[in-house]
């Protein structure tokens, strides 16, 4: 029952750097990253150096989204799989293409198998707790910015 489930909480970002002012641009995003929060400092994210756990950013936004304890347990097991994993280069140039000319329906034919972007990270995190986080994208286009129009709960607002 509704009663019964967990959270997962997502950490959505962005910075000054020009790599995240052109995720921003590209993606129409307010946000430049996303992972998810583990605990109150750290998160599992995907970024240049792969699937890794990190400190979570100075400041970054908090959205969350309720699942089974089965699913969360579920997802997680699924993420451990992952940790290690190489960042996906190319699927990222991929990601911003086929948004830009409005096909994030359309599969993302630049992904690579187990390399992973942030925000696809994210995005098959929840498919494995049971959580689609948008129906009408494919999990390679699912870009930072999309987290706000998604089954997402903004808990906290900060940048």
């Amino acid at each position: 029952s509704k009663e019964d489930n967990v959270v997962i909480q997502i950490v959505a970002s962005k910075d000054g750097n020009p790599l995240s002012l052109l995720i921003r641009l590209l993606c129409n995003s307010p946000y430049s990253h996303v992972g998810i929060k583990l605990s109150d400092n750290y998160m599992m994210d995907a970024n240049w150096g792969g699937v890794k756990l990190r400190e979570l950013p100075k400041k970054y936004d908090l959205y969350e989204v309720d699942v089974t304890p089965e699913g969360k347990k579920r997802a997680n097991s699924w993420l451990k799989r992952q940790y290690n994993k190489k960042y996906d280069f190319i699927g990222s140039i991929g990601t911003a293409v086929y948004n830009a000319l409005g096909k994030k329906r359309e599969k993302n034919i630049l992904d690579k198998d187990n390399y992973y972007t942030c925000s696809e990270l994210v995005f098959r995190y929840c498919e494995a707790a049971g959580i689609k986080l948008l129906c009408n994208v494919d999990s390679a286009n699912f870009h930072p910015g999309h987290l706000s129009t998604s089954k997402v709960r903004l808990i906290h607002k900060v940048v």
